[in-house]
């Protein structure tokens, strides 16, 4: 499935670039991604940048098996950020009463993570994409836009601060992550949020 977006050059933080968000991505485009970003990522890690701990060659397996549903932002040609989100259901803390769509893994392209080698993201706005793309497979799946995850230490402003996802604190299940949820009125603010890009 693809779907028609917009990113913000992060050059001059005004220019809108076309960009398709493509559901569904096989293991072998999930392969040449990670074979793209993967020199990126050692070349950004001089830099100070500590957000590069997702290896996607391990979920390969989830993706092919079915367990893991795969979406690539893509704009240029060029994969800007991954989202990979678990088809097995989770309970809501929001609302026990209720199921949450759970997101496996998140990942921006090196060139567009605040602090690359660089020093300027190429492009803006990939990982509020990513999330609404979550929110659209959890609408469709009969959630209601309910999400849920857990936040790398780096990334818990983005989540808390730019999504205004609820935060529930550290999971010691999960490592001690912080685990952030989506509600149903949450998840369709940030649709509404996201709007024009979209």
């Amino acid at each position: 499935m693809l779907r028609q977006a917009k990113l913000v050059s992060g050059i001059d933080r005004a220019t809108l670039c076309d960009a398709v968000l493509v559901r569904g991505v096989a293991v072998d485009r999930l392969r040449e991604i990670e074979g793209i970003w993967r020199s990126r990522r050692d070349e950004s890690l001089f830099s100070g940048v500590d957000d590069f701990v997702w290896n996607w060659e391990n979920k390969v397996e989830d993706i092919d098996s079915g367990v893991m549903l795969l979406s690539e932002l893509r704009c240029n040609d060029m994969p800007q950020g991954a989202i990979a989100v678990s088809t097995r259901y989770r309970n809501s803390k929001c609302d026990e009463r209720n199921h949450v769509l759970y997101v496996e893994y998140l990942e921006n392209a090196p060139w567009n993570i605040k602090g690359n080698a660089s020093g300027v993201s190429e492009y803006l706005g990939v990982g509020i994409l990513l999330i609404a793309e979550a929110i659209e497979i959890s609408l469709t799946r009969g959630l209601n836009g309910r999400i849920a995850l857990h936040s790398l230490p780096q990334a818990e402003p983005f989540y808390r601060d730019k999504c205004r996802f609820t935060e529930f604190g550290p999971d010691a299940s999960e490592s001690g992550l912080v685990y952030f949820e989506y509600s149903e009125p949450q998840a369709r603010s940030h649709l509404l949020r996201v709007g024009s890009f979209l």
